[in-house]
């Protein structure tokens, strides 16, 4: 080893026993330990050798009194939070002031040197950590120490701390996170060795905190605490108190859903049965779900519980699908009377227009009705008039004995009569039918606006009254902040511990198994802690973990017999002085980055304890099939890397039920695994004619699935929602296909967004990919039952001709009854008046009747010619009844025409009637089949 305070190198180990027993014969232990004789630096230099050789050991003369070590921080940034793994990143620098007993001189006979610097790996120095350390230590290395003349060391030593932290995000953006950070030396049993307390008040500790952190970022910090963790003084907890700065989750999240809010309020103004509503909710749903997923990036992951703003915009999703419903809903009932519906129950009129019109100040407007509709002479009075009239006109002519010229005009007149009562009494009935017909679609159109008007301030209502339990709980949450043979070793010289000659002669044989008799293998007991569950990568099948190692075997070199060493029962050494057994885990892939604990503790009965910390990357075969449900099952065998059982016998150190208490107690960063039970027992790994003795633990650990529920299967069946009860919207007045094809895309655009959430393997396809695979699918059919349920009724308005007879039959008939629809029956216009129009041809076009020919009875009456009768009135009586007579056949080919695209509306709507309860019990049948498959998983 080179000497790098004199730069001489060459210098053996046997050189540096051989100093340090001249320097011990010549009263090392005595005051003034560095004799600078010469005062010149190079005298001083070579004095201070002695203090590097001693550097395996605690810088006291007693051996059973503890150093006291001075520390204090100085946060200087906050590097980051990882909610999801519960993480806490800082950059902090450690002070730390210790006594070293055997580095005091006087500094007149120095050359009036005070203090001087020395390289840091020639002292000893505490092994002080962090407890809540749980990552690799990246920290630049300092090379440097001071040491002044009174034997005070101090080190200065920056720290990058990735520590866990029981983050609570309930309230994100405006949370408050109170992380701890408790120093301490490794090894537990600090006692009688070290001890801890403060260099400086807390009060300034926070005051140099805030001067220094030039990063202020996103976290502001608002308080630092510290305390024992009792009258030992062997830990030292600093509670960082941060607060998060919300302005960016406010300007980017919190502000454009309230605006996107506001709008689906506004959008309730906008007249439902003349604007499709119902599509822009749907457009407004889909941009609103997008917004969510391109945001995610922005909202904290965790499985341990959901923020409020997370369930703040669920809620704004569910009041947004709530309003698309209602749209829905309000749509349907306008568009009842565009089809043959019958009128409005009694019940409903008198619970909407007359009690919840009132409650909603609506005012019923008045509209235009003809008072030729109330005339009390009737068409069918009318009809008897101008046949008695008749029958009277016949009376007179025969009683008068008129001439049969007079008769035939009078006859003439009589047909005219009749046929002109009998065409206006046919356009009475088309007439009274429409405007019954459009007084049940206005009355039905009044339900529908008033519904709306109720339903619209029930939703601000409750938006109202949901903003404020928001607003109020943000407050209540920023005002809290949360909280065999053996070989003795010799003392002679010393009576605080065994001897440095013979500690020396046994760390020349640290490259052998301390054992007298080598045919006798060393047994080495394990436990560990699980500590923290730091990822699962289902792809490359990599669990990584962080254990505290513990290891235990017997070195028969290194025994004393206590009474004859000043009492002294344990030391603390070097590991790297001291033969360790190679203890590695089978499943570890990766390379080991994790610090090394610098001492181990030796009894007097030889047995070593060392603790380690360790950072696990290993393989797992992982099955995501019931993700987000699923439990792993993964393996950590333990056992030596060289050493056959000829050499190295392995056991427990604590029994598996012991090892899984101290894991449940110690973990720490709950995150999205948690831990169900830790199984373990020992083996014999054979492999030709050697064997190694093997430990195995099964870590069983579950996912906790919130995140993924609300991310994915609340979304997800928020659409399948929209889209079982888009069925209630009408085919054939509203864009039902255009509506489902939205829905469609902004279905996979969610799919293709969240893809990241989903685990990736080539084993398998996870349980919820085939869930959203089906919805897909189910969403496919449902547009394609639109589209045929849209083209069937159409083809009344395409002039497609009646319904055949055996389609009438079987849909109207059977499947009416199977699934319990009511058919509306058609009145038949050719059964309510006197004449059948001929409609049977698509393109039926009536024709005015021949102005000199006139039928009755099957009969043809020749007219005159009208110059030889009464030319005047009897003309204009023949023209009028010819004109009423095209304008009543014009009525009935369209009535006919109309009763045509009722039948093939009532054909569409009981085909998708049925289709939409096939669609419900398959859809049903498949949830219920997914929810007991995740149940029964869930349970295991």
């Amino acid at each position: 080893m080179q000497n790098i305070i004199g730069g001489r190198p060459g210098v053996t180990t046997g050189a540096i026993v051989l100093l340090a027993m001249i320097l011990l014969a010549q009263g090392f232990d005595a005051p003034g330990t560095i004799n600078c004789t010469g005062g010149k630096t190079e005298d001083f230099l070579e004095a201070f050798r002695p203090v590097f050789l001693r550097k395996a050991l605690r810088p006291v003369r007693d051996l059973k009194k503890p150093t006291i070590v001075n520390i204090s921080i100085t946060l200087y940034a906050i590097l980051g939070v990882n909610e999801k793994d519960q993480l806490l990143t800082s950059f902090l620098w450690l002070r730390m002031v210790w006594h070293n007993e055997f580095a005091e001189w006087d500094p007149l006979l120095c050359g009036g040197i005070e203090n001087i610097s020395v390289p840091a790996e020639e002292m000893w120095i505490p092994d002080i950590f962090v407890h809540q350390f749980v990552d690799e230590d990246k920290s630049p290395h300092l090379p440097y120490l001071l040491v002044d003349h009174t034997g005070q060391v101090r080190y200065l030593k920056p720290l990058r701390v990735v520590s866990s932290c029981n983050l609570s995000i309930f309230r994100f953006p405006f949370d408050i996170q109170n992380c701890s950070l408790t120093f301490g030396s490794f090894l537990d049993s600090v006692l009688q060795h070290i001890k801890l307390g403060l260099l400086m008040p807390t009060d300034i500790i926070e005051k140099f905190a805030r001067n220094a952190r030039t990063s202020q970022g996103e976290w502001e910090l608002v308080k630092i605490e510290s305390l024992f963790a009792d009258e030992t003084m062997d830990l030292v907890t600093f509670n960082i108190i941060v607060k998060r700065r919300p302005t960016l989750y406010v300007v980017n999240l919190l502000i454009p859903s309230a605006f996107l809010m506001l709008i689906d309020v506004l959008s309730f103004n906008l007249p439902p049965h003349t604007v499709d509503r119902a599509s822009f909710k749907m457009t407004l749903l889909l941009g609103y779900t997008v917004f969510l997923l391109i945001l995610n990036d922005l909202l904290p992951a965790t499985a341990s519980g959901t923020p409020l703003i997370g369930i703040y915009f669920s809620l704004c999703l569910a009041l947004l699908v709530i309003g698309l419903l209602e749209t829905v809903f309000v749509m349907n009932i306008l568009h009842r009377g565009s089809s043959q519906c019958p009128g409005v129950p009694i019940w409903a009129r008198t619970l909407v227009l007359n009690y919840l019109a009132r409650l909603v100040c609506y005012k019923k407007v008045e509209q235009f009705e003809p008072e030729s509709l109330n005339n009390s002479l009737t068409s069918e009075s009318a009809f008897h008039v101008f046949s008695s009239i008749e029958q009277e006109s016949r009376y007179r002519v025969l009683s008068w004995g008129l001439g049969w010229s007079s008769w035939l005009r009078r006859k003439n007149t009589h047909l005219f009569l009749r046929n002109i009562s009998s065409d206006l009494h046919s356009m009475r009935r088309l007439m009274e039918g429409y405007f019954e017909q459009q007084e049940i679609a206005e009355e039905w159109l009044r339900i529908g606006l008033i519904l709306d008007a109720v339903v619209y301030r029930m939703y601000l209502i409750f938006m109202m009254v949901y903003a404020v339990i928001y607003c109020g709980s943000i407050r209540h949450g920023v005002s809290g902040i949360p909280r065999s043979g053996s070989s003795e070793l010799q003392c002679t010289g010393s009576e605080t511990g065994p001897s440095e000659e013979s500690l020396m002669a046994v760390f020349e044989k640290k490259a052998l198994r301390p054992t007298l008799n080598y045919s006798r293998p060393t047994s080495v007991n394990i436990s560990f802690t699980l500590y923290a569950v730091l990822g699962v990568n289902e792809k490359s099948q990599i669990l990584t973990t962080f254990l505290w190692l513990r290891l235990f075997w017997q070195n028969e070199l290194l025994t004393w017999i206590p009474d004859k060493c000043g009492s002294v029962e344990k030391i603390s050494l070097p590991v790297e002085n001291m033969w360790s057994p190679d203890i590695i885990v089978y499943e570890f892939i990766d390379e080991d980055k994790f610090q090394r604990t610098p001492f181990t503790y030796v009894n007097h009965t030889g047995r070593v304890r060392y603790d380690r910390m360790m950072r696990v990357v290993s393989s797992c075969n992982l099955g995501i099939f019931n993700f987000p449900f699923d439990v792993q099952n993964c393996s950590l065998t333990f056992g030596s890397y060289m050493h056959t059982v000829k050499d190295v016998r392995l056991g427990l150190a604590l029994p598996v039920e012991q090892i899984m208490t101290n894991s449940l107690n110690y973990l720490e960063t709950s995150g999205e695994w948690e831990l169900l039970r830790i199984e373990g027992a020992p083996d014999v790994l054979k492999f030709g004619a050697d064997e190694w003795d093997i430990i195995t633990f099964w870590v069983v650990i579950r996912r906790r699935s919130v995140l993924y529920v609300v991310n994915l299967l609340i979304p997800s069946a928020f659409l399948m929602l929209i889209d079982i009860l888009s069925f209630y919207l009408p085919p054939h007045s509203t864009d039902r296909a255009s509506f489902k094809m939205t829905l469609l895309l902004g279905y996979t655009v969610f799919l293709l967004i969240m893809n990241d959430l989903l685990p990736s393997t080539a084993n398998g396809t996870p349980l919820i990919g085939i869930y959203f695979s089906v919805c897909l699918a189910l969403l496919v059919l449902s547009l394609l039952e639109t589209v045929i349920i849209t083209h069937v009724l159409h083809r009344g308005t395409l002039q497609s001709g009646s319904v055949p007879s055996w389609v009438k039959s079987l849909v109207l008939g059977y499947i009416a009854q199977l699934i319990c629809y009511r058919v509306t029956v058609i009145p038949n216009s050719a059964s309510s008046n006197n004449h059948v129009p001929p409609t049977s041809s698509k393109n039926y076009t009536p024709k005015p009747p021949p102005s000199n020919n006139f039928q009755e009875n099957g009969s043809n009456i020749e007219l005159p010619p009208p110059d030889a009768l009464s030319p005047g009135p009897e003309r204009q009586l023949e023209m009028i009844s010819q004109n009423l007579h095209f304008i009543k056949e014009v009525m009935e080919s369209k009535n006919h025409l109309q009763e045509q695209e009722e039948e093939w509306i009532q054909i569409g709507y009981v085909l998708d009637s049925l289709l939409y309860r096939l669609y419900l019990i398959f859809i049903g049948s498949y949830a219920i089949i997914i929810i007991c498959v995740w149940c029964v998983w869930l349970n295991i």
